[in-house]
């Protein structure tokens, strides 16, 4: 899943994880990385609440961050 999408990716999600949940996503439903995002979302309750609804458990979250 990428805002942009990902034109060399088989399967490719275009959304915006800050704008509610996402069509066609399940709760619970996916291990989610997230890498290099999270400090450059304006709304970053909204889109840990749909990060965080997709992969259903902290076990299936996996986030890195840039360090300043």
């Amino acid at each position: 899943m990428d805002i942009n999408g990902c034109p060399k990716c088989p399967v490719s999600i275009v959304a915006d994880i800050t704008r509610g949940k996402i069509p066609n996503i399940a709760d619970d439903s996916a291990v989610v990385f997230v890498s290099c995002v999270l400090e450059y979302v304006e709304d970053l309750h909204g889109a840990l609440a749909e990060i965080a609804r997709i992969a259903g458990s902290p076990d299936n979250l996996f986030i890195v961050n840039v360090q300043p």
